[in-house]
């Protein structure tokens, strides 16, 4: 019983990082957007992050990712009446 118990406890505790660990897109087009995003976001060129950023979302609309760094952008442009909804 104590072997069970143990091997419950070993595969309980390592299930939440392999779950937590699951992000980004399975899409690779919405991906593939994204990473352009994020290059055009670090060059500050906020405009063609935005429009990746939006063809990530139109791929993949449960993107997390794509949403959180759109907000930023927005944030980063003050368009912050933009950027509020997608905080929620």
């Amino acid at each position: 019983m104590k072997k069970y118990k143990l091997i419950f406890l070993l595969v309980a505790s390592v299930v939440p990082f392999t779950v937590s660990a699951q992000h980004g897109s399975h899409n690779s087009k919405a991906t593939k957007a994204f990473g352009k995003a994020e290059t055009a976001y670090y060059d500050h060129d906020f405009a063609a992050a935005e429009r990746q950023l939006a063809k990530a979302l139109e791929l993949d609309p449960n993107y997390i990712e794509a949403k959180l760094l759109l907000a930023e952008t927005k944030m980063e442009s003050a368009k912050f009446d933009e950027a509020r909804p997608l905080y929620e």
